[in-house]
């Protein structure tokens, strides 16, 4: 697979966001987070990130949402669980930004956040798109 490297806004930090498993999270999940832990900002098309934040390129969407659309109606929880982590990636990563606007999910009486692509988000899927036919060459 090839890594493209954008750089999104980072509010003048310059500092590289990286993705690390939760202190909560089982022993499992601990030794996988180390061992991928990594600049966010790494998008590889036929990966999780990239199918997530496929989803998004035609319209706004919950994680619920996006999850229903990536894992084709499958609503197990560890698919949702799953493209929820991969929403937060994105949305640390400069990708995906709130819209402003809440819907309910399915089974669900709370208000979700509906989640839009960047700029930054359709560039680095269209790069890493590129990339991905390159490589194939």
């Amino acid at each position: 697979m090839t890594t493209i490297h954008t750089c999104p806004t980072c509010n003048g930090t310059g500092q590289i966001v990286v993705a690390h498993a939760r202190s909560t999270d089982p022993g499992t999940s601990q030794q996988a987070g180390k061992r991928h832990e990594g600049d966010v900002r790494i998008v590889r098309i036929g990966t999780k990130k990239a199918d997530v934040l496929e989803s998004f390129l035609s319209v706004a969407r919950t994680a619920q949402e996006a999850a229903l659309w990536v894992h084709r109606n499958d609503d197990s929880i560890a698919n949702i669980e799953g493209t929820r982590r991969r929403v937060s990636d994105l949305v640390k990563a400069g990708y995906l930004r709130d819209s402003g606007m809440r819907r309910s999910n399915p089974g669900a009486g709370t208000p979700s956040i509906v989640w839009e692509i960047t700029g930054a988000g359709v560039r680095v899927m269209h790069e890493a798109h590129e990339a991905s036919v390159a490589a194939k060459s």
